[in-house]
C-alpha cells in the first residue's frame, strides 16, 4: 500500500499552492489509530484513522482480485476470488469490524500487474476526495463572520438539531468533488496511455466509479431522510454531487454529453457487478430505487436552499487558483 507520508505530504503541498487563495492559513494531516471510523478535522488538522485508510485499500484490492468485475481491465482469469471467500455484505457498515472479520484477506492484492495498479488507483481516488472533503470543513470553520442558518429556516428545536452539521457535509461534497475532478481534467488533457489505464475513457469510467464506491461505502442508515443524523443520507449526498460532477463534465468539455452518458451507463453496470459480486446483494434494484424516493427529494431540496443562503459555506466563497 502507498506509504502514509504520501497523504501528509500531499496536504502540505496543497495548502502551500493553494492556502493562499482557499484562505486556509494552515492545514495539515495526521494518519494515526485514532478511535474514530471516518476522518474528522479538529481545527486546522485533519484526523486519518489508519484503519480507515487500511478499509479503503482493502475494498479496492478486494474488488480487483474478484475474477467476475473489471473483466476489461488487464487478465481477470488470473484472480482467485469471487464473492463466497469474503464476508463483506453483513459488516459494510462498521469499518472495524469489517476488517477484523476480514483480516485473512489484508495482504491480498490483484494478481494480475494492470489490475493491481487499477486497484491503487481506486484507493487513491477516493482517498483524495475524502482528504478534500476535509479540506472543505477546514475552508468553512475559517470564516470569520458568523452564521445565518437561524434566519434560513435551519432551527436548533428538537426536531432539527443536525441540519447545520447535514448542510456542511453536503458543502464539503461539492468542494471535494470540484478538486478531485481538477486533477482528472488535468490528467485527461495530459493524457498518455500507460501501464494502468490504455484511454481517457478509462480515466473517466474510473474517477466515477469511484463516486458510487465511495458514496455505496458512507451507507450507514435506513432512514433516507432523518434530521437527527450529522450526516445527510449517502444517496442524498450522492445525488447532489452528481448533478456537479455532470456540471463540471460539461464545463469542461472531457467529451460531448452523449459519450459521457454511454460511460455513465457503462459505470453502472459495473457497479451494479460490484453489488453483486462484492457486497453480495441480492437485491440491487432496492438499493437504485431509493434515488427516486421522494424523501431524497425532499431533504435535497432543503439541503440546497440552505446552502445557496449560508456565507461560510464553499458553495458561496468563489475562489481563483494560479494555473
Amino acid at each position: 500500500m502507498i506509504g502514509y507520508d504520501y497523504w501528509t505530504e500531499h496536504v502540505i503541498r496543497f495548502t502551500k499552492e493553494f492556502g493562499a487563495a482557499l484562505e486556509i492559513d494552515h492545514c495539515e494531516l495526521t494518519v494515526s489509530d485514532y478511535s474514530q471510523n471516518y476522518p474528522q478535522e479538529i481545527f486546522s488538522v485533519i484526523q486519518m484513522p489508519t484503519h480507515y485508510l487500511v478499509f479503503l485499500n482493502l475494498h479496492a484490492n478486494l474488488i480487483l482480485s474478484n475474477q467476475n468485475l473489471f473483466k476489461d481491465i488487464g487478465n481477470f482469469e488470473n484472480e482467485k476470488l469471487n464473492k463466497e471467500n469474503f464476508n463483506v455484505r453483513n459488516y459494510l457498515l462498521d469499518i472495524k469490524t469489517f476488517l477484523e472479520t476480514n483480516k485473512d484477506f489484508w495482504d491480498t492484492f490483484p494478481n494480475d500487474e494492470r489490475r493491481n495498479k487499477y486497484a491503487g488507483l481506486l484507493r487513491d481516488l477516493m482517498t483524495y476526495f475524502t482528504i478534500y472533503h476535509e479540506i472543505g470543513h477546514i475552508r468553512q470553520k475559517n470564516y470569520p463572520a458568523q452564521t445565518i442558518r437561524q434566519e434560513i429556516g435551519v432551527t436548533e428545536n428538537k426536531e432539527e438539531t443536525k441540519w447545520a452539521e447535514q448542510i456542511e457535509e453536503v458543502d464539503a461534497d461539492i468542494f471535494a468533488i470540484k478538486f478531485l475532478w481538477r486533477t482528472v481534467f488535468y490528467n485527461f488533457h495530459q493524457f498518455r496511455p500507460n501501464s494502468t489505464l490504455t484511454s481517457t475513457k478509462e480515466l473517466l469510467s474510473l474517477s466515477l466509479y469511484s463516486t458510487f464506491l465511495f458514496f455505496y461505502l458512507s451507507d450507514n442508515d435506513e432512514e433516507l431522510n432523518n434530521p437527527l443524523k450529522e450526516h445527510p443520507h449517502p444517496i442524498v449526498r450522492f445525488s447532489i454531487v452528481a448533478d456537479d460532477l455532470q456540471k463540471i463534465v460539461e464545463l469542461n468539455e472531457l467529451c460531448n454529453k452523449q459519450d459521457f452518458n454511454k460511460i455513465v451507463q457503462s459505470v453502472l453496470r459495473e457497479f451494479d457487478s460490484t453489488l453483486t459480486y462484492h457486497f453480495k446483494s441480492t437485491d440491487n434494484k432496492s438499493y437504485y430505487d431509493k434515488f427516486y424516493s421522494p424523501e431524497v427529494a425532499k431533504v435535497r431540496s432543503k439541503l440546497q436552499t440552505c446552502i445557496s443562503l449560508d456565507p461560510s459555506l464553499n458553495f458561496n466563497r468563489p475562489y481563483t487558483l494560479s494555473q
